[in-house]
């Protein structure tokens, strides 16, 4: 189950919305153009390990983040087996006056799942919230998640990729995606006419744009 434009425009609809809705972050300030034109995807790969289940950790995390909340307009999406957690959860939440969509995407026979944050595109996100914001949301998302990957991208997520094992995946990664997340020791793996846009501090990634 995807997220439309129209769900996206609808959240903008200022008769939908309530008062004050999108108006968070006056004059936001952008180093980047990123070319969304559907929505704009932020996802990560994570590890499944024992423990609390990963959505309930992906949302702790953005609790942390400034003027996170629950969306009461929007609904839940969940499919499954019927037990246990969810394959796939997506959670309806406004971030800074901006609509936004928590996926979790855990089929049961990958080591892996992916965390995908959903957001408007880049040219509505650009008028209500700064790039910083989004970086330290990326930050914070890899750091609490123990993501060692990620892309930013047009509504694709990062799959199940091999990247440790098999060389050259990185490279073709970057080649998919508007950018990817990923360590240090696997920049080179990108070429040398390839550096970071930007270092994530807190989880020790670098974000690198195409």
């Amino acid at each position: 189950m995807g997220i439309s434009e129209n769900d996206f425009a609808a959240a903008y609809d200022l008769e939908m919305a309530p008062a004050g809705f999108g108006s968070a972050a006056p004059e936001p300030r952008w180093s980047c153009c990123l070319p969304t034109t559907g929505e704009t995807t932020l996802s990560l790969s994570v590890l499944r390990t024992s423990g609390p289940w990963i959505g309930a950790r992906a949302r702790a995390s953005l609790g942390g983040a400034p003027r996170v909340t629950a969306d009461p307009l929007r609904e839940r999406y969940a499919t499954g087996g019927g037990r246990g957690t969810p394959q796939i959860h997506g959670e309806p939440l406004i971030w800074l006056g901006c609509p936004a969509w928590l996926e979790v995407c855990a089929p049961a026979n990958e080591p892996r799942a992916e965390v995908t944050l959903r957001l408007p595109p880049w040219q509505e996100l650009s008028q209500v919230v700064a790039e910083a914001d989004l970086w330290e949301v990326a930050d914070a998302l890899a750091l609490d998640l123990g993501s060692d990957l990620g892309v930013v991208d047009d509504g694709a997520t990062v799959g199940f990729p091999e990247v440790e094992s098999r060389p050259g995946q990185a490279r073709r990664l970057l080649q998919a995606h508007l950018g990817i997340i990923l360590p240090s020791a696997a920049l080179g793996d990108l070429g040398s006419s390839r550096t970071p846009y930007r270092e994530l501090p807190r989880s020790g990634l670098l974000l690198v744009l195409r």
